[in-house]
């Protein structure tokens, strides 16, 4: 396969940067990049002429700002895109709740049910990363260990959000589901070993 080229360029202290040689990637970046500051930048104006300050526009430039910061990879590296997108999202996604409960009314959530949630969704997704990216060529293994990653997820974040839900489910139905999305990911994982099997040579 040939490898992309690159551009390497001088950044203004004195380090060295690679760009995609690409022009298509590089006029999509700057036309993402544009589109994101317009949406950061226009709300932050009509804040401050409405109240003389930043107030609800933090809301949506911190937004944007993770946006950025996760897709910038996808545009600017030529490798290993997906495990510097998952830490940049790792990194902001908490300072965001944070800026979150100190703007909104409601405080005293970060630590019990945001930040809990926050890394078992990013641990979930850095899972299926990892699936996806050693589970080249076994699509099939790959999708029944999402799902699974799922399942769990899902389960766990219920019980992490269950003390704020103002109507839970019932533990019958829960264990209904759980039992569910258990068959669902044992005839998923079945169905990739079987595949497997057909391929091995008799």
């Amino acid at each position: 396969m040939q490898k992309e080229s690159h551009k390497i360029m001088a950044d203004e202290s004195g380090g060295l940067i690679s760009l995609p040689r690409n022009r298509g990637m590089r006029i999509a970046f700057i036309v993402v990049s544009l589109l994101l500051a317009a949406g950061a930048v226009i709300p932050a104006l009509i804040d401050l002429a409405l109240n003389g300050r930043l107030t609800w526009s933090l809301y949506s430039l911190g937004a944007i700002v993770i946006a950025w910061l996760i897709l910038a990879p996808w545009f600017l590296l030529p490798r290993n895109r997906a495990l510097v997108s998952w830490i940049a999202a790792a990194v902001t996604i908490p300072l965001f709740l944070r800026l979150v409960e100190f703007l909104a009314p409601a405080k005293g959530w970060l630590l019990p049910l945001g930040l809990p949630a926050a890394a078992l969704g990013l641990a979930a997704l850095g899972g299926m990363l990892g699936v996806w990216r050693n589970g080249r060529g076994k699509a099939r293994w790959a999708i029944a260990w999402t799902f699974f990653i799922l399942g769990i997820l899902s389960c766990a974040e219920y019980l992490v959000a269950r003390p704020y839900i103002p109507r839970i489910v019932s533990g019958p139905a829960l264990a209904v589901i759980a039992l569910c999305a258990g068959v669902a990911s044992a005839a998923l994982f079945l169905a990739a070993w079987l595949a497997d099997r057909r391929r091995v040579p008799q």
